[in-house]
């Protein structure tokens, strides 16, 4: 109601409402912290998985900050498998979210970054130590890890050396990174990889 003095009062039945929902604002607020207290501040967990073989350590600590920063009540956990093993999890739900290179059919893929390429071998093989040309590797072997592995990588090799104009003539699967490293570091071929790969902070 607005006065003769021009000043504006609550009716009476807006009285009614205004100390309802005065009431209720206090109540709402006490039920939230009995609900906290109730829960006892859980955490969920968003769980992320990893291609075994990258060194993500600087990764999982901005990561981890961002989480904190932005959604305290949500932590990260991380897991490193194959590329196999972490489709899996994913599809049994025992991973949220997994980070692997490329496309892969079934799932639902969204582009975060863009990772530099790199050719991996030896220190002290000669080619490295005096700076090489890509078609200077053509009688070298390229090791490489099995289609079932990483469905994705032999796609991504192809792609690298068709816009290099060079065609890989001894190609050698291998089990496993481990293996590969084993024969990379003996001084003999190279693999073909990216700069997030644990290979590329080793000898």
């Amino acid at each position: 109601d607005r006065t003769n003095k021009n000043r504006l009062t609550l009716t009476p039945a807006g009285v009614l409402y205004y100390d309802f929902f005065q009431d209720f604002k206090h109540s709402l607020k006490s039920t939230e912290n009995m609900a906290k207290e109730a829960s006892g501040h859980r955490k969920s967990t968003f769980r992320i998985g990893i291609v075994e073989g990258w060194s993500f350590i600087h990764f999982i600590r901005i990561c981890r900050k961002y989480f904190k920063d932005n959604l305290p009540d949500v932590e990260p956990e991380f897991e490193a498998h194959s590329f196999q093993e972490l489709r899996s999890r994913l599809k049994s739900a025992e991973l949220d979210m997994i980070l692997c290179l490329g496309a892969s059919a079934g799932l639902d893929v969204a582009d975060v970054v863009t990772i530099k390429s790199a050719i991996f071998m030896a220190r002290d093989n000669p080619l490295a130590v005096r700076g090489f040309e890509l078609n200077e590797l053509k009688n070298e072997p390229l090791y490489i890890l099995p289609s079932e592995e990483t469905p994705m990588f032999k796609d991504i090799n192809k792609d690298f050396f068709f816009a290099h104009h060079f065609r890989p003539q001894v190609i050698i699967e291998k089990p496993n990174r481990a293996s590969i490293n084993l024969d990379i570091l003996s001084g003999r071929g190279y693999a073909f990889g990216d700069v997030w790969s644990y290979q590329y902070y080793s000898d």
